[in-house]
């Protein structure tokens, strides 16, 4: 006589309805989205996944599964299939060539081509890299790609210190780069910006030789001292200068060179000199 592996002694209540499994708890017990914890009552050897939908009826004490919707994988293992309690399944496929890993619902979660070398991390949703204890390398031979649509990179301050974390920002409108410091070193460089504008409360530069090239500058202060062992100016046509006072001051000699020199006052014209020659 065989006995019945299912409690009687949980009456059943309502009409049967689809669930979807949210977790495996174990090989015939399952946890559902819409909450609690549903008893497999089906025979054969359906292993549950997560994301498989099943028919499930409420009882007094717990629900039961009493049949399968849809299943969202192949309910047959691969020959060289190595499949663990949630529905992962590790599989070896094109004669040794490749090494898949599926998930539950059969997406593919990791790839590996021992032909070309190739590995691939697939995921639908977040993924998150840590080394919490240690330190996280990534290096690479060529190259190091990162595509999305926003990529930032964020240093955090250390422990006990004031100092602010820097972050960089890339996204389709532009750049963005926010740091306490910024130091940048190269042998040779080149910026081309369409349009620059330049902010700072001081600013201090240190250069061999400087060349300016511009069709014009307009410069705007409440003080410019300038400082020099000599100075050469050239201008074609006009150099004008407009003060409210104009002082000019040679501790050896004035010397103005024109081919006809004017000069005017609305008032007085002082000449003052031990002598004065007029030739």
């Amino acid at each position: 006589m065989r006995t019945n592996p299912f409690p009687t002694s949980s009456p059943i209540s309502g009409l049967p309805h689809p669930a979807v499994v949210r977790r495996v708890v174990g090989p015939r017990v399952v946890e559902l989205e819409a909450g609690g914890e549903a008893t497999l009552a089906l025979a054969g050897d359906y292993r549950p996944a997560v994301g498989d939908t099943l028919l499930v009826i409420d009882g007094a004490e717990r629900a039961w599964a009493i049949g399968v919707v849809s299943s969202l994988r192949v309910v047959e293992a691969h020959p060289s299939a190595v499949r663990a309690d949630d529905g992962v399944e590790a599989l070896v496929l094109d004669e040794g060539a490749t090494l898949t890993v599926r998930d539950a619902r059969g997406a593919t979660l990791f790839t590996h081509d021992a032909r070309t070398g190739q590995s691939r991390v697939h995921t639908s949703g977040d993924l998150t890299l840590t080394a919490p204890q240690g330190h996280l390398d990534l290096s690479a031979a060529k190259s190091v790609k990162v595509a999305a649509p926003t990529v930032e990179l964020r240093a955090h301050a250390k422990p006990g210190t004031d100092d602010a974390p820097s972050t960089l920002r890339l996204g389709p409108d532009g750049a963005a780069l926010e740091s306490e410091r910024l130091e940048v070193t190269a042998q040779r460089g080149r910026v081309a910006v369409e349009d620059a504008t330049f902010a700072s409360n001081r600013l201090e530069t240190a250069v061999k030789k400087a060349r300016h090239i511009a069709g014009v500058v307009e410069t705007r202060a409440e003080r410019i001292v300038e400082r020099a062992r000599d100075v050469f100016r050239e201008v074609d046509e006009l150099n004008q200068v407009r003060a409210g006072r104009l002082r000019m001051v040679a501790r050896g000699t004035w010397s103005v060179l024109s081919k006809r020199t004017t000069l005017k006052a609305e008032d007085d014209l002082a000449l003052l000199g031990d002598k004065i020659h007029l030739a």
